[in-house]
């Protein structure tokens, strides 16, 4: 998804080792991690039966695949006609981001 040269020389690529939202609820943490290996707990399946499926709710996968399968069906079904939007990038954060990790004289195609 982030494969042009803008995205992988100007933005600063950030990942999180800590969930620092769930940190202090064990119970969901060990239903993520049993979910990411492919186990559903008890306590989830049951919640799903009592549950009615929502189309908007927040779905979660194991796989960067399965979400892009997903995603691309989505925008499959989608109808009316394509948009594009502009915008400027604004770095808001407190910090700068190294910009310079490529040759100057590399890749003057992606300009």
């Amino acid at each position: 998804m982030y494969e042009s040269f803008a995205f992988q020389h100007y933005l600063c690529h950030l990942q999180l080792h800590t969930p620092v939202r769930q940190a202090d609820d064990s119970d969901f943490l060990d239903d993520l991690n049993a979910l990411r290996r492919g186990v559903l707990s008890h306590r989830l399946a049951y919640s799903a039966v009592i549950n009615t499926p929502d189309e908007h709710a927040v779905r979660l996968f194991a796989t960067k695949r399965a979400v892009k399968l997903y995603n691309e069906h989505q925008i499959a079904c989608l109808s009316g006609e394509e948009h594009t939007f502009a915008t400027k990038i604004q770095n808001l954060t407190p910090f700068s981001c190294e910009r310079g990790r490529h040759n100057g004289n590399a890749n003057k195609n992606n300009k």
